[in-house]
């Protein structure tokens, strides 16, 4: 398989994860993070199906993810039932792009281990994260090299004035006076709707932290720091203990 369509078959499988993630809960909206190496959430379950022999779908979930998946809203029997509108909507769209004209076969739960290890050919993968928690894995499979049913447009390119600054070399000055949201976040905790409705004054829920912990800076969203909270005339602050990507360069990438 050349580079070529090695990158055509990750941007369809990133496509596929898009449209996947909007099938399944979270507490904040997903990102996607497209790789050609499977990395599985820890104590993971996974649900597979074949799709007309050649395609093989695997979602390996967190434990914590795959529990909230069938006890949450609205009430499941069982994780394959759970997780059938997020396999219906990556076969449609597999089946389109690769022209096989395939249906979505029956969802078996298994482990992640063996989805893995099911899987011959080409092998896909895309990490789904909620927030800063690896939650799911995407698995996706091709038994034959499917690489002359992908339709990639050649990318076109307005060309440059030879006066115009190179990409990555515009004054970072220009965003200075541009606000962004700050958040502290000090630990998060996920709860059934049952647990939320019995919340009364003086209940106590139980956050993913431990005591002495740092906290967490966001900007927007993106975690860029961690430090301990402080008390500054009277109101809280956070001292800053680590920044991540130290250098601009690298906070800019992130």
């Amino acid at each position: 398989m050349t580079a070529t369509t090695m990158t055509a078959h990750l941007e369809l499988v990133g496509r596929v994860a898009e449209e996947m993630s909007r099938s399944l809960p979270a507490d904040a909206s997903w990102t996607t993070i497209v790789e050609d190496a499977p990395l599985l959430p820890d104590s993971a379950r996974a649900v597979s199906a074949t799709m007309a022999g050649e395609l093989r779908v695997g979602l390996a979930l967190s434990s914590t993810f795959a529990r909230t998946l069938i006890v949450g809203p609205p009430p499941s029997d069982s994780l394959e039932e759970a997780l059938t509108p997020a396999f219906a909507s990556a076969a449609a769209m597999l089946s389109a792009s690769f022209g096989i004209g395939g249906s979505l076969g029956e969802l078996t739960e298994t482990t992640a281990a063996e989805v893995v290890a099911s899987m011959g050919g080409s092998v896909f993968s895309v990490r789904f994260m909620d927030g800063d928690t690896h939650a799911a894995t995407l698995v996706v499979a091709s038994s034959t090299d499917l690489a002359a049913s992908v339709e990639v447009d050649s990318p076109a390119f307005e060309q440059l004035p030879e006066s115009a600054p190179a990409p990555g070399q515009r004054p970072v000055s220009m965003l200075a006076d541009v606000s962004l949201g700050v958040t502290v976040e000090l630990g998060r905790a996920r709860l059934t709707v049952a647990e939320v409705l019995s919340l009364t004054i003086g209940s106590v829920v139980e956050l993913d932290r431990v005591a002495g912990s740092p906290v967490d800076v966001l900007v927007n969203g993106t975690l860029i720091a961690r430090g301990e909270v402080v008390v500054v005339d009277e109101e809280f602050g956070v001292r800053v203990s680590e920044v991540i990507g130290y250098q601009p360069s690298e906070r800019l990438r992130r």
